[in-house]
């Protein structure tokens, strides 16, 4: 199990390793909690947000538990159970009728036509440490790339430990897709960072957030 406190409410998740690294809360989940808990609540009540490569649904759960409007977890279907196991144990801290989970291969565009058509439209789009396999790059900013073009207003948020210089090949294919990400704040530990876009409603340009 892990473990943090969100608010006055703690988040407990399961984790099952043999899931592979699907199976874990990474400290780039915990560190975009903290930046999670500083969204006023009157702002949080409003917002529908879906995760990307959700895992445990460690950040998932966790914007439930700040009273969020609508929290949809998306990843590949052999870890949707391990997500719904973990909100039937944090269920007395949820207002269920508000989580839901989804299948969502970021290849498959049917799966993200879904999501989009049954959830959408998102105020926040998300993800924890899914920047983690270079050959997964494409896919996962096709993904994004599909999921931002369909919104006229959204903001767009990736936390990730930095593990190499071919991290900087992710940012660079964002940009070539008009996704021009900005590291939040100053971490205390040099390899962990946070990263949001923002787009602005009736617009083509995205407004670069740089501070909190």
């Amino acid at each position: 199990l892990r473990k943090q406190f969100v608010g006055e409410k703690e988040l407990v998740v399961i984790q099952e390793s043999e899931r592979g690294i699907g199976g874990r809360a990474y400290d780039a989940a915990f560190e975009l909690v903290k930046y999670f808990e500083k969204i006023s609540s009157e702002e949080m009540k409003n917002m529908s947000c879906l995760e990307l490569g959700a895992g445990t649904g460690f950040c998932g759960l966790a914007l439930g538990m700040l009273g969020a409007k609508k929290v949809v977890m998306t990843d590949m279907s052999n870890h949707l159970t391990l997500m719904e196991k973990n909100i039937e144990y944090n269920k007395a801290n949820l207002l269920l009728e508000r989580m839901f989970v989804e299948p969502l291969h970021w290849q498959n565009k049917e799966e993200i036509t879904n999501v989009m058509k049954k959830h959408g439209p998102f105020d926040l789009i998300f993800g924890s440490d899914i920047i983690y396999y270079p050959e997964l790059y494409p896919l996962l900013v096709g993904a994004l790339e599909e999921l931002w073009k369909n919104h006229n207003k959204c903001t767009l948020i990736l936390s990730f430990r930095f593990r190499g210089i071919e991290n900087y090949e992710f940012w660079q294919m964002t940009r070539e897709k008009g996704m021009d990400f900005e590291m939040l704040g100053n971490d205390p530990d040099p390899d962990m960072g946070i990263f949001i876009c923002k787009k602005q409603k009736k617009s083509t340009k995205y407004q670069i957030i740089k501070q909190v």
